[in-house]
This record gives structure tokens, sequence and C-alpha cells, in this order.
């Protein structure tokens, strides 16, 4: 049985985990934006995928944070949290859009520098 000294820490531990997971979401917001629009028109993409991923965990974890207020066990929603999957979801994406923009950024600089080696004029020479 779970005393109520107990319950408030177990709501506490599960409003943190809501609160941080709120703020990446808001940070990451254009995910959402973007996901939603192209899946609304029918041509889901990769945004739709992760805002839906995201999404579906962060509300599952809200409706057991809720079930977790009203219940006289709170323990049993303790497993039933995926706030973490969501915020992990985004932060993974995030910093992989960010190393594929900074390859993106490299192959253009050694592109321009191969650009450059390219002589300005050239010499047609017909016949023999």
């Amino acid at each position: 049985m779970c005393t109520m000294h107990n319950k408030n820490h177990l709501l506490l531990f599960a409003i943190i985990q809501c609160v941080v997971t709120t703020v990446i979401l808001c940070i990451n917001f254009q995910f959402f934006t973007n996901g939603f629009k192209s899946l609304f028109k029918l041509l889901p993409n990769m945004d739709t995928l992760v805002a839906m991923g995201s999404a579906a965990s962060f509300g599952y974890s809200l409706y057991a944070l809720l079930a977790m207020t009203v219940s006289e066990h709170p323990e049993h929603y303790l497993h039933e949290f995926y706030f973490e999957s969501a915020a992990m979801i985004l932060a993974l994406i995030t910093v992989g859009k960010m190393l594929e923009a900074r390859a993106k950024g490299k192959t253009t600089d050694a592109l321009r520098g191969l650009m450059k080696l390219a002589p300005q004029t050239a010499t047609i020479v017909e016949g023999d």
C-alpha cells in the first residue's frame, strides 16, 4: 500500500518529467508543425513520423500521470511514463539533423575548393 508521503514523491517525479519534456517539445515545435501539416496534406515525411512518435509517447504519459493522481496505488503507473522517450526522439533527431547540416556544409566547401582548382581558360587543338 502506498502512503500519502510516497504518493507525493511519485507525483513530483512524474511532474518533473512532464515539465522537462514539455520544454523540449516547445523547443522542437517545428517538428510538430511541419509533421502534422504534411500529414493533413496526405504527404507524410520524416517530421510526421517524429511528431507522431513524440506526441503518442507524451500523450500516453499524460494519461498515466492523470490516472496516477486519482489512483490509490500510484506505484502501478510508475512504469507507464514515456516522457523521456518523447524527449529522446526529438533530441536524437535534432542532433542528427545538425550533423547532417554540418556534413553538407563541409561537402559544399570541398566542392568550392575543387571548383577553384579548375583552370579559367582552355586551349582547343583541332586536328593533329
